[in-house]
C-alpha cells in the first residue's frame, strides 16, 4: 500500500506557498515604505520647514532640497545599512559643496553696511551747499530788491550827458554780475560733489558683477578698498600727509575727504591749543539745522564756557550782556547750569570751591574738543572709531583665545597675530573671546597644529609636543 505524501513534498503546494510568503513580504515591505511615506506627508503639514532640517550645513540650500533629502534620509532607515552609508556619503559630499562655495560667494550686504560714510559725507556736503547757495540767493535777492524799490522814476532826459556814476542802475547792474558769479561758483561746487558721489557708488556697484572671491577683479577691488581704509585712519589721526601721498599713490583722489578733515582737526586745536571757541562756533552756525535736528548741544557749551573766560577776565558786564543775547528758550536744565556759569562773576578763579573750580579749570578744553569730534562724527555718519580699527577689532574677536591672556610671553603661539604683536595685544584685551566648540592642540615651540598628521608626543621629561618638534628633540 502506498503512503499518502505529506504536505510538504507536494511540488504545487510548495510553489503556492513560496509565493504567498514573498507576496506577504512584499506587502509588508512596501506597508513600511508607505506608513513612512504617510508619516512625512503628516510631518510636512504640520511641523515648520526649520525642523526638518537633515544638516545644520543645509541652511544654504533651498526648502526643495532639504524637503528631498529629509525623504531620501526617512527611505533609508527601512533599506539595508550600505544604502544608509551611500546616502549619507552623499549627503556629506553635497555639503561640502554648498559650503565651499557658500564661503566663496560675497555677501554684499555685510559689505554695503561698513561703506555708509563713504557716501553719506559727500551727501552731507551737497546738502550744505545747497543750503548756502539758497541762503546767499534770498540774503542777495531782498537787497536787492530793496535797491529796486528805491530807484527813481525814470524822467530822466536822455538828450542830456549824464554822468554814469550818478545813475544808481549802475550800482544794481554790478550786484547782480556779483550774484551771477557767486552763483556760478557754487554750481561747480555742486556738480563735483555729484560727480564725486557717482563715482563712489559706482565703485561699490562694481562688487555685485563679481561672481566669487576667487575673481581677480575682486582681489584688485579689495586692495584698493583697504587702501581707502588705510587713507581714512590717516585721515582721522592727523597724518594728513601720509594720507595725500597715498591717495595720489593708490588713484585715490576722488575718495579722498581731505579738506574736511583738515578742517575738522584745526577746529580741534583752536579748542585744545589756543582755548578759542570762534572757529567751532562759526562751524555750529553752519551747521545749525543739522544739529537741531540731531538735538546735539554743542553751541551752548561753547557759549557756557564764552562766559566762563570773560568772568575768568572779570569782563561782568560783557558777560551779562553775551548771555542776554545769546541765551534764549532754554530748558530747565540749561537754566540751572546757566545760574551756576553766571555765579562765577563775583567768585574769583582762585576759589577752592568744587563746584567752581571745575568750571574755571583748563580740562574743560578737552572735554569740549571731544564733545566737538563726536558731534561732527555724528553730523556725517562716522563710527566712533576708525573703519580700519573696527575691522581689526572684529578679526582680533575671531582669532582671541583664553591662551593670548597669559602673562608668561613664553607660553604664546608664535603664529598667533595676537600673541605675536605687541599692538594686537594690546587691542585685544577689552575685546571678547572667540567662541570654539572644540578645542585644538598647539605646539608651544612650533606653533602648528597636532592632528593625525603630526600627532602630541610625550617627552621623558613629561612636556607634549608634537610629532615633528619631538623627532627633532630626540634626534
Amino acid at each position: 500500500m502506498q503512503k499518502p505524501k505529506k504536505f510538504f513534498e507536494n511540488g504545487v503546494i510548495v510553489v503556492i506557498f513560496q509565493t504567498v510568503a514573498f507576496s506577504l513580504l512584499w506587502f509588508l515591505y512596501c506597508f513600511s515604505i508607505a506608513s513612512g511615506l504617510l508619516f512625512l506627508y503628516q510631518l510636512f503639514l504640520f511641523v515648520p520647514t526649520k525642523y526638518l532640517k537633515p544638516s545644520p550645513l543645509l541652511k544654504s540650500h533651498n526648502s526643495k532640497t532639504q524637503q528631498l533629502f529629509f525623504i531620501l534620509y526617512t527611505l533609508s532607515l527601512y533599506n539595508t545599512p550600505r544604502i544608509r552609508f551611500l546616502f549619507f556619503v552623499l549627503l556629506i559630499q553635497t555639503d561640502t559643496y554648498h559650503l565651499q562655495k557658500t564661503m566663496e560667494k560675497i555677501n554684499t550686504e555685510n559689505s554695503y553696511s561698513i561703506e555708509h560714510p563713504f557716501l553719506k559725507i559727500v551727501v552731507e556736503k551737497l546738502k550744505k551747499a545747497v543750503r548756502q547757495s539758497q541762503k546767499q540767493i534770498e540774503k542777495e535777492m531782498s537787497q536787492i530788491q530793496v535797491a529796486v524799490d528805491n530807484l527813481p522814476e525814470n524822467n530822466v532826459d536822455t538828450s542830456e550827458d549824464v554822468q554814469m556814476d550818478d545813475v544808481p542802475e549802475d550800482n544794481l547792474i554790478f550786484k547782480l554780475k556779483e550774484l551771477k558769479t557767486k552763483l556760478k561758483d557754487k554750481k561747480t561746487e555742486e556738480r563735483n560733489l555729484i560727480l564725486q558721489l557717482n563715482h563712489r557708488a559706482n565703485h561699490l556697484k562694481l562688487l555685485e558683477s563679481f561672481q566669487s572671491t576667487n575673481d581677480p577683479e575682486y582681489s584688485t577691488w579689495s586692495s584698493k578698498r583697504v587702501d581707502r581704509f588705510l587713507m581714512d585712519y590717516m585721515m582721522k589721526t592727523g597724518y594728513q600727509t601720509s594720507a595725500s601721498n597715498l591717495a595720489t599713490h593708490s588713484d585715490l583722489e576722488s575718495f579722498t575727504d581731505s579738506q574736511l578733515f583738515s578742517q575738522l582737526i584745526n577746529i580741534q586745536n583752536s579748542l585744545l591749543v589756543q582755548n578759542s571757541c570762534k572757529e567751532c562756533l562759526q562751524w555750529c552756525s553752519e551747521n545749525k539745522a543739522a544739529l537741531k535736528r540731531l538735538k546735539i548741544g554743542l553751541e551752548f557749551e561753547l557759549r557756557l564756557q564764552e562766559v566762563t573766560e570773560l568772568a575768568r577776565q572779570r569782563k561782568s558786564s560783557e558777560a551779562i550782556a553775551y548771555s542776554k543775547k545769546h541765551f534764549k528758550q532754554l530748558t530747565d536744565i540749561q537754566k540751572q547750569r546757566l545760574n551756576q556759569t553766571l555765579a562765577l562773576l563775583v567768585i574769583m578763579p582762585t576759589t577752592d570751591c568744587r563746584r567752581y573750580k571745575s568750571l574755571y579749570s583748563s580740562e574743560r578744553w578737552p572735554i569740549l574738543a571731544d564733545q566737538f569730534k563726536t558731534a561732527a562724527y555724528q553730523l556725517y555718519g562716522f563710527p566712533s572709531q576708525p573703519i580700519l580699527s573696527v575691522l581689526l577689532q572684529t578679526g582680533i574677536s575671531a582669532l582671541k583665545t583664553y591662551s593670548c591672556t597669559r602673562s608668561d610671553p613664553e607660553d604664546f603661539n608664535k603664529n598667533c597675530p595676537i600673541c605675536s604683536s605687541n599692538t594686537l595685544h594690546n587691542m585685544s584685551k577689552n575685546l571678547p573671546f572667540s567662541y570654539h566648540t572644540n578645542s585644538s592642540l598647539v605646539c608651544r615651540i612650533s606653533g602648528q597644529k597636532m592632528n593625525e598628521n603630526n600627532p602630541p608626543m610625550r617627552l621623558p621629561n613629561g612636556y607634549v609636543y608634537s610629532y615633528s618638534v619631538s623627532i627633532v628633540h630626540i634626534s
